[in-house]
């Protein structure tokens, strides 16, 4: 009996609380307090922006592509690799910027798998965690359709 007076006791004491802090939140400020700006021909500034320009990290750009084998554009490159297959990384590459693949996913064990247009489904190995969303970001236009999955 003495635990169920002591919980009704701090439940209207909650109950209070909760009460008047929402009495307080609900008052208008009074006029007099609240300042307006003073507008200028230069508000906004045309030179600040809310939302600054963003700024790439310089020690990480964009691999560059130019050491990768130039894609071809009517061939399938590496036919002889078969379903299953593991290829190098430079090859893998080449493949996705050749617009043989379809879907990449990668695991944290740098484990990629190439899911091909023909059907075949390819693994490698990246030398970095997410070198081959970077390659495909690279990669531009030709390989906006491409899915990434990552592990």
């Amino acid at each position: 009996m003495m635990m169920l007076k002591k919980n009704l006791v701090v439940l209207i004491l909650v109950s209070v609380l909760i009460t008047s802090c929402q009495l307080v939140g609900s008052q208008k400020p009074s006029t007099d307090t609240l300042k307006t700006p003073e507008t200028t021909a230069a508000y906004p500034s045309p030179v600040a922006s809310l939302y600054p320009a963003p700024v790439y990290p310089t020690s990480q750009p964009y691999p560059d592509l130019s050491t990768y084998p130039t894609p071809q554009t009517l061939t399938v490159l590496y036919p002889d690799a078969t379903d299953g297959d593991e290829v190098s990384w430079t090859n893998a590459v080449a493949m996705i910027l050749n617009g043989e693949v379809t879907q990449v996913t990668q695991t944290h064990d740098l484990k990629v798998t190439l899911s091909l247009k023909d059907g075949r489904t390819l693994i490698t190995t990246e030398e970095s965690i997410d070198d081959v969303i970077e390659i495909i970001e690279a990669c531009g236009e030709k390989c906006k359709d491409i899915r990434i999955a990552t592990e």
